[in-house]
């Protein structure tokens, strides 16, 4: 190891025994033997240039962006993935295909394997279920992922909760397999069960639907032009008449009503959403995944090292254009639009990044260093293969 930092810099080799220092304890033995490799280990320091001043080689191996490791600064990391596409009205296509997508994301991001509900597994009681127990089994430091892809819709408010807003008598809600039946997952319903999330615990959720999870926020509106002659759907249901009295006579047999939050509740919070696009917006899917799972899903496979939830909300707005007609919308209480994304509370998550994009913890710094000794020690395997 020590002789791939002498080759970097141009100075004699000193030939490889076997006996050296690995990892983090070569990166500080060759700080002390070899000065000018502390700039080379210094975020924002030198190039990695031979002192000669020759050009160096290409590099024989791929650096991979560093990504969230389990047990690396907080506790478990877990998720249930939702995909619906075999409804008994409007059928989608894309939707299993994002759950799937979503849960192998999250898996190489750290996560334990995600819990998976496809079509008929997700009824109204299942999901409720499931997320439910997620929550109650999370301990402080845990970081916990919620995603949906399905119909959303607006259903008449009946218990008179919602106020202000373009729709103030309409509640929004995501789509079950079993919504024919009245069993939607209304606002009403979500927010009674992030309202148990325990005390450190991080919850994201991202929802590829027509529905964002808060008062006003339903997507409305035709497909913009540009997907004009393409299987474009709508992750969007109507709802009808009879939708609505079978919802009015499921809620009744639930027995009592639980008001939504008030505007001011929300900057209590504790959970991150993500929603697909904006108030009178409409949330497509083609060629098999959502628009919007798309694009989040490249953007966390280029890496989140450093990311705010509000500058990835921002980057998936950037990746949809100008033109689009599809916007992300991040819902949450302030003081989480500055936490890094699926972060653990307490862990470096409360870290805002800088306009430079580099986190202002030490902690950066370590996972910087480290990464710079992973990149040595590929290196080493590389020269003696």
């Amino acid at each position: 190891m020590q002789s791939v930092a002498q080759r970097i810099l141009g100075r004699e080799v000193t030939p490889f025994t076997g006996t050296e220092e690995r990892g983090l304890g070569l990166v500080e033995s060759l700080q002390a033997q070899e000065p000018a490799l502390a700039l080379l280990l210094r975020p924002g320091g030198a190039s990695l240039a031979p002192a000669s001043g020759l050009s160096p080689a290409p590099m024989p191996f791929s650096i991979k962006p560093a990504q969230p490791v389990a047990g690396v600064g907080g506790g478990r990391r877990r998720a249930l993935c939702v995909g619906i596409d075999r409804y008994p009205t409007a059928p989608l296509g894309g939707c299993a295909n994002d759950a799937r997508e979503w849960r192998r994301a999250f898996q190489q991001l750290g996560f334990e394997e995600p819990k998976l509900l496809l079509d008929g597994e997700a009824t109204r009681t299942a999901i409720l279920a499931e997320l439910t127990e997620l929550l109650r089994s999370s301990r402080a430091g845990d970081v916990v992922a919620f995603q949906f892809a399905g119909h959303g819709t607006q259903l008449r408010d009946l218990n008179r909760d919602e106020a202000g807003g373009d729709t103030p008598d309409e509640d929004e809600a995501m789509c079950p397999v079993d919504f024919d039946r009245g069993h939607f997952v209304i606002d009403d319903d979500l927010a009674a069960v992030f309202d148990q999330i325990p005390l450190g615990v991080g919850v994201t959720i991202f929802a590829d639907c027509c529905h964002s999870g808060s008062n006003t926020r339903l997507a409305i509106g035709p497909p913009p032009l540009q997907a004009a002659g393409r299987d474009v759907r709508k992750r969007f249901i109507q709802a009808t008449p009879a939708m609505e009295e079978a919802h009015a006579a499921f809620r009744k047999s639930l027995g009592g009503t639980r008001a939504a939050r008030g505007r001011s509740a929300y900057d209590q919070a504790r959970e991150v959403l993500f929603a697909a696009c904006r108030s009178r917006e409409v949330a497509l899917e083609s060629d098999g995944h959502g628009h919007f799972t798309t694009r989040a899903l490249r953007l966390l496979a280029s890496g989140i090292q450093g990311i705010t939830n509000e500058e990835f909300q921002a980057r998936v707005v950037r990746a949809f254009g100008e033109s689009s007609g599809q916007n992300t919308e991040l819902h949450c209480a302030a003081a989480l639009r500055s936490r890094l994304l699926l972060a653990p509370i307490g862990g470096g998550g409360d870290q805002r990044a800088d306009s430079a994009g580099s986190n202002t913890a030490s902690a950066g710094q370590e996972a910087w260093r480290g990464e710079v000794a992973r990149i040595l020690e590929s290196a080493a395997q590389t020269l003696r293969g």
